[in-house]
């Protein structure tokens, strides 16, 4: 018999054991759509008919999709049947409040079925505890054993309120079956079927159905900012791995937006609190499958009226983000990683960008400055007089932050490097699984690295220490936290064999190994193994930096980290990672800073120009990294950094992007008292910074569109940025909500444009990038000067941008700009503005900062239809203004209006 004919015969019996399988469970295999499918054998790749059967489920591996290869393989082969009951529920019971609401759903799930996965949870308790009208909580237990459950974030429980007026309804029954509804449309919120439940000590498997397909969040990935309902695998493990979509990064964040009605905005948000390795799959439905491989289903839901209000929730549960210092907003600058090799070189970098005049705030500096690259050292031959070249840095306003890897060198002499002597002393090391101190390497030029173990109580008191000792030698004003997902290059032993911490039944689809490029998941943290603990390495070590700097300096700390995990904005920013030089990731940038500030970290941005590639200085590169200082501009977190190629400052790659970033910087500059109220609002209301159109127009359809929420981006309420993210373009297309906009550059006003919403076309030069006032908002702006030490010296401007209705609003929050826990400490200043009816409000709403008087001299009306006759300020005639009638512009001026302390009124007539 030829090869064609055993084919055939194969085939035919594949099909007939098919018909058997569909004849034995009838309807309960036939009618299940392909895109609602459950997987029957997640941890399978190429499962066979006979395993499938063996776990008593369907087998049909004929797909009518047509889908790449990569997301092919995620459509469930083995899948249960509609009939499959993996758990019976068998009991069903209610808790009341005082008030006598229902308050506690409780379910008790037994196991019927075996999962075919190892260590099942035979008995299961579910656990939904309505938290408020608009968040509740739904908790999956082992109703015998306690489970890992991981200590951060601390969590911000809601209040309870006694009304329980809520705005969802939550059902479960008998059948297995738990639904959660938006009570005024009955949208589903959260809808799954308990007895297909998944449940083992390394293996958690829950579906629940989504209501739309449009949802965002669930990081960190290069993805867009739309994720891909098409069958996509999103793997949630801190990961030092440049790469695509599928596969993680440095950031876990289980936490997704779901748009219920883009006419709407209504929309709802899903937080799972497990740090373990997890597998999140989106799937046609639209449903979203979670496969974490320990600990516990803590599940969070919270119900919104719009996709802002949901993110506020969910910040406000994990923990607020702090303030950053002011100086921290203006232009870093880096360079890496053996080049500069000298503090000489270093000098010529940093002066040059002052000569160009171009704004800038912060010189950092990656490993070089070190000796044999192991922190807290200090390359006397070639950085001799690093601590007087900072000091000079102070002097003329600005600050300096170095690179601090939580990898330490044990094999320098015994009492020659204090890191790791003290280290032993404080017996704050990771542990390997026979309670040595695990061994790794990095960067250390020795080959071996050890690592703090932050979990650790007495960390934080060993970490400040070698803290105090180098500021006595380099006074740094900040830290970058790198490598601490924890990414390891070479095991110095073997992983321990036969362990199914290193070999678990499931391994996340996108990750090679568990211990790919980081320990061995039996390597033992104060709090628990590696394997439970990983994705909270950086949040820990963010935790120990913070402390370290504030005891070291007596001022706010300023943290950027690479790994990130929920929480984590309470202590650090955060950058991209390894970018490469390229438009595309130029592009991904923005998604990415919108997704890391629906995360709670608001202080992100990405390497201006890219990381990796060579930014040759060609005419090509020279316009990608002119377009990408112009994107970079508007990062909450604005730096330029690159490897050791060829330099990448603006005034090494010429004219052209020198140009670009002196006028995209000194833009950004004269916002910086807005962007600075923002964090304000961020670190006391949970608001979001840079963030997508849709956030502040929720009920518009036109800014869901992909090719405006992935492109455009929004500074709260009042900016809109819209930059040029591809090559070779002159006209730009960009969306303006309905409402009146007017184009601003460096305190200059283009003309007014009211638009019905419409997308409308607009030069772009290379040199230019397009940022639009909205109407309706008080903007407080500066002079844009070389440092912000030198424009906190200047007196305020307010720029007031009417709406059809002649109204407008803002605010100004301004403090010392470095003090501690200003907002805590009750030393700052609030200012609120208020227009109506040709009358601009100014109350002074809390006067606690008084070391600078907050002074306006300006006052700007934009969108003003006729010349006053009359000015007054505080019931005085004032005769310094003038008005352009092409821009519908007033210009108040001369005015040294004193904000604090006094309420103000200036009347146009």
């Amino acid at each position: 018999m030829n090869k064609y004919y055993h084919t055939k015969v194969l085939y035919g019996i594949a099909i007939l054991a098919i018909s058997i399988i569909n004849i034995c469970n009838g309807e309960q295999c036939a009618n299940i759509n392909i895109d609602h499918r459950i997987d029957c054998t997640p941890e399978i790749d190429n499962v066979t008919l006979a395993e499938c059967t063996k776990r008593k489920c369907c087998f049909n591996d004929k797909f009518t999709r047509s889908l790449t290869s990569n997301k092919s393989k995620f459509i469930p082969k083995c899948f249960m049947p509609t009939d499959y009951t993996g758990y019976k529920v068998t009991q069903v019971g209610e808790q009341q409040n005082d008030q006598g609401h229902v308050s506690v759903f409780m379910v008790k799930l037994e196991r019927q079925i075996p999962s075919g996965f190892p260590a099942e949870i035979p008995v299961v308790a579910v656990e939904i505890t309505l938290l408020n009208d608009q968040s509740l909580r739904l908790r999956v237990t082992d109703m015998k054993n306690k489970r890992y459950e991981p200590p951060l974030p601390e969590l911000n429980l809601p209040k309870p309120t006694d009304s329980f007026n809520t705005l969802y309804k939550v059902n479960v029954d008998k059948t297995g079956l738990l639904e959660i509804t938006r009570l005024a449309n009955s949208a589903i919120l959260f809808k799954t079927d308990l007895t297909k439940l998944i449940y083992t000590n390394q293996f958690i498997q829950l579906k629940n159905k989504l209501s739309s397909p449009l949802i965002y969040g669930i990081g960190e990935q290069k993805a867009p900012f739309l994720k891909d309902t098409q069958w996509h695998m999103y793997s949630v493990f801190n990961h030092d791995q440049p790469g695509d979509s599928f596969r993680p990064l440095y950031g876990s964040h289980p936490f997704y937006v779901n748009i219920e009605d883009k006419s709407t905005g209504l929309a709802h948000g899903v937080y799972l609190r497990n740090s373990n390795a997890m597998d999140i799959l989106l799937q046609p439905e639209p449903a979203i499958t979670w496969r974490p491989i320990g600990g516990i289903l803590d599940v969070f839901v919270f119900v919104g009226q719009s996709p802002d209000d949901v993110v506020r929730q969910y910040i406000s549960l994990i923990g607020k983000p702090s303030m950053p210092p002011f100086w921290s907003l203006g232009y870093h600058q880096c360079r890496c990683c053996t080049q500069p090799n000298t503090l000489a070189e270093q000098m010529v970098i940093t002066n040059r960008t002052i000569a160009a005049g171009i704004p800038f705030d912060v010189q950092w500096n990656a490993k070089e400055y070190m000796v044999q690259f192991n922190d807290f050292t200090l390359d006397e031959d070639r950085y001799g007089g690093f601590g007087q070249w900072i000091e000079h840095l102070h002097d003329i306003g600005m600050h300096y932050v170095p690179i601090i890897d939580p990898g330490i060198d044990p094999k320098q002499l015994a009492g020659t490097y204090p890191p790791y002597d003290d280290g032993v002393k404080y017996d704050v090391f990771i542990k390997n699984s026979t309670n040595g101190t695990f061994m790794g390497h990095v960067w250390n030029k020795s080959g071996f690295t050890v690592w703090p173990d932050f979990t650790n109580p007495k960390s934080p008191e060993y970490w400040t220490k070698q803290f105090r000792d180098f500021h006595k030698i380099a006074p740094i004003d900040g830290a970058w936290n790198d490598m601490n997902e924890i990414s390891n290059f070479e095991k110095k032993y073997p992983c321990p064999k036969n362990s199914s911490l290193e070999s678990p039944p499931y391994v996340p689809k996108n990750l090679k190994s568990m211990t790919d490029m980081t320990l061995c998941m039996t390597a033992k943290h104060h709090i628990g193994v590696h394997y439970d603990v990983h994705n909270l390495y950086g949040i820990y070590m963010a935790i120990a930096t913070d402390i370290a700097l504030k005891s070291v300096r007596q001022k706010r700390s300023f943290v950027i980290s690479r790994a990130t995990s929920p929480g984590q904005g309470r202590y650090s920013g955060h950058w991209d990672g390894d970018t490469d030089t390229t438009y595309k990731e130029l592009a991904w940038t923005i998604p990415s800073i919108m997704n890391m500030n629906m995360f709670g970290i608001p202080l992100v941005g990405g390497d201006i120009c890219g990381f990796l590639g060579n930014a040759k200085n060609t005419s090509f590169y020279q316009e990608m990294c002119a377009r990408w200082i112009e994107v970079g501009a508007f990062y909450p977190f604005s730096r330029n950094h690159n490897t050791k190629k060829m330099d990448q400052d603006p005034v090494a790659l010429g004219t052209v992007v020198t140009r670009a970033a002196k006028h995209a910087l000194e833009t950004r500059y004269t916002l910086l008292p807005y962007l600075y109220t923002l964090f304000y609002k961020a670190h006391t209301n949970a608001d979001t910074i840079a963030r997508p159109v849709f956030m502040e127009h929720p009920r518009d359809p036109h800014a869901y569109d992909p090719s405006i929420a992935e492109t455009q981006f929004m500074w709260g309420s009042a900016l809109m940025v819209a930059p040029v993210t591809q090559p070779n373009v002159t006209k730009l297309n960009v969306y303006l909500p309905a409402g009146l906009w007017y184009p601003y550059s460096a305190a200059t006003y283009g003309k007014p444009i009211n638009s019905s919403g419409q997308t409308l076309e607009f030069d772009t030069p290379v040199d230019k990038v397009n940022v639009f006032l909205k109407s309706g908002n008080v903007v407080p702006v500066l002079p844009s000067r070389q440092t912000t030490t030198a424009m906190r010296k200047e007196k305020f401007t307010l720029v007031v941008v009417l709406d059809q209705s002649g109204s407008a609003k803002g605010q100004l929050y301004w403090d010392d700009g470095d003090s501690i826990d200003p907002i805590e400490n009750n030393k700052y200043s609030l200012f609120d503005f208020d227009v109506q009816k040709g009358s601009l409000s100014t109350r002074s709403v809390v006067d606690k900062y008084r070391d600078q008087e907050v002074v306006v001299n300006n006052v700007i009306v934009l969108g003003l239809k006729a010349k006053p006759n009359e000015i007054t300020m505080n019931q005085k005639k004032w005769s310094n203004f003038s008005y352009e009638e092409s821009l519908l512009k007033l210009t108040i001026d001369k005015m040294e209006l004193k904000l604090n302390g006094v309420n103000n009124q200036i009347v146009w007539k």
